[in-house]
C-alpha cells in the first residue's frame, strides 16, 4: 500500500519554495483501483514523482508498504512499485516485446535470463493488452497509441504490488481506454495497489474504487468515488462556470438559459437520452411543464405538432423552424 503522511509537494526555486498541495493525508490501500483527479497545474503528477522519489517532498512522509522511501534502494523499489509516466522514451533498435521484456529485469539474473514463468507472463501481458500483431515491430516506428499500450505492458510484466500511472489512456481509442481501465480494475482485484492520474473524469468514476481529488483552494481529499459524488466534493472540486457536474447524469453538462423550450415527458429511455442531446444543439431546452410544444414517442415514431417523423433528424429540424 500507499501511505501519505501530512505530504506537502512542489518545487525549489531560485527565490524560494513553490508549494504546489499540502496536508496531503491518506491510504491508497492493496487492492483498491484509485484515481487521482485534479485540474490543470494543480499537482497530480507532481504528487506521482514524489511518491516514487524522484522528487523530495517538501514536507511529510511517503510510506511504500510501510516502508518509508528513504529506506527502500532502487532495487528494492523496483521489485515493489512499476510506474508508466508521460516522458518520452527512446529505443531506437528494440522491438514492442523486448521493451516489454525489459518490465521483467528486477526479477531476473545478473544475466537478465528468463525462466519458462517469466516467458509464460510476457505472453500473458501481449495477449491482455491485445498486442500480439505489433510485438515484434520496432517501438519507435509505432503510433502514439501503440506505444502507450507497449509501456503499460513493460510495467504490467514487472509484477510488481504497486502500480502507478500517469495517464495511461493519453493517445488511445475509446475501446482501448476501456480496455486498460477494466485491466487495471481487475490487477486491483486480484490484490494489487493500483494508482492512476487521469484527466477522463468518467472513465475515472466508472473504474476506481476510490478518488484523491487535488484542487487549489481546497484541501486534498480522499475517499469512495460514489461517496464524493453524493455530497458534492467532486462537482466543487471540477465545476468552473458554466460548466457544471450534473449528479443524475455523472456527467458535466454546460449550463444554459435556452429561450426556446420543448416538453418531452412522454418520452421513453434511450430515446429521450438522445432528443434532449440533439435539442441542446440547437439551443432548445427541455420545458418542466406542460407545453403545447410537446414531443411524443409512440408507436416506434416521433410526434411534433400534428406530423410524424420517422427519424430524429427531420424532427429536429422541424422544431427549430417552427420554434424559430
Amino acid at each position: 500500500m500507499i501511505e501519505l503522511k501530512k505530504v506537502a509537494i512542489g518545487y525549489q526555486k531560485k527565490g524560494g519554495v513553490l508549494t504546489v498541495q499540502e496536508n496531503i493525508n491518506g491510504c491508497i490501500s492493496k487492492g483498491k483501483l484509485v484515481g487521482l483527479l485534479g485540474g490543470n497545474g494543480k499537482g497530480k503528477s507532481t504528487l506521482l514523482r514524489t511518491i516514487l522519489g524522484l522528487q523530495p517532498a517538501l514536507k511529510g512522509e511517503v510510506l511504500i508498504q510501510g516502508i518509508p522511501l528513504s529506506g527502500i534502494s532502487a532495487k528494492a523499489m523496483a521489485k515493489e512499485v512499476a510506474v508508466v509516466l508521460t516522458d518520452k522514451i527512446q529505443t531506437p533498435y528494440m522491438t514492442v516485446r523486448e521493451l516489454i521484456e525489459s518490465g521483467r529485469s528486477p526479477h531476473t539474473n545478473w544475466w537478465g535470463k528468463m525462466k519458462h514463468e517469466d516467458l509464460l507472463l510476457i505472453e500473458q501481458v501481449i495477449d491482455q493488452l491485445g498486442i500480439d500483431a505489433i510485438q515484434h515491430r520496432p517501438f519507435n516506428e509505432l503510433s502514439d497509441g501503440q506505444k502507450q499500450l507497449s509501456l503499460i505492458g513493460r510495467a504490467l510484466a514487472q509484477d510488481t504490488g504497486v502500480i502507478l500511472l500517469d495517464e495511461p489512456a493519453a493517445h488511445l481509442d475509446v475501446p482501448n481506454k476501456i480496455r486498460i481501465f477494466s485491466l487495471l480494475q481487475q490487477l486491483s482485484r486480484g490484490g494489487k495497489t493500483v494508482l492512476i492520474c487521469s484527466h477522463d473524469l468518467d472513465l475515472s468514476l466508472r473504474f476506481c474504487d476510490d478518488l484523491l481529488l487535488l484542487h487549489q483552494e481546497e484541501l486534498p481529499v480522499l475517499g469512495m468515488a460514489e461517496e464524493l459524488v453524493l455530497n458534492g466534493t467532486f462537482g466543487r472540486y471540477f465545476n468552473q462556470g458554466e460548466v457544471q457536474f450534473n449528479i443524475q447524469s455523472g456527467r458535466f453538462d454546460f449550463q444554459k438559459k435556452f429561450r426556446r423550450q420543448v416538453n418531452i415527458d412522454t418520452v421513453p429511455s434511450p430515446q429521450r437520452r438522445w432528443l434532449v442531446q440533439a435539442l441542446h444543439k440547437k439551443e432548445i431546452g427541455i420545458s418542466p411543464l406542460p407545453t403545447e410544444n410537446e414531443i411524443q414517442w409512440k408507436d416506434s415514431q416521433w410526434h411534433f405538432n400534428s406530423q410524424q417523423f420517422d427519424h430524429l433528424s427531420p424532427l429536429i429540424n422541424a422544431i427549430d423552424t417552427y420554434l424559430t
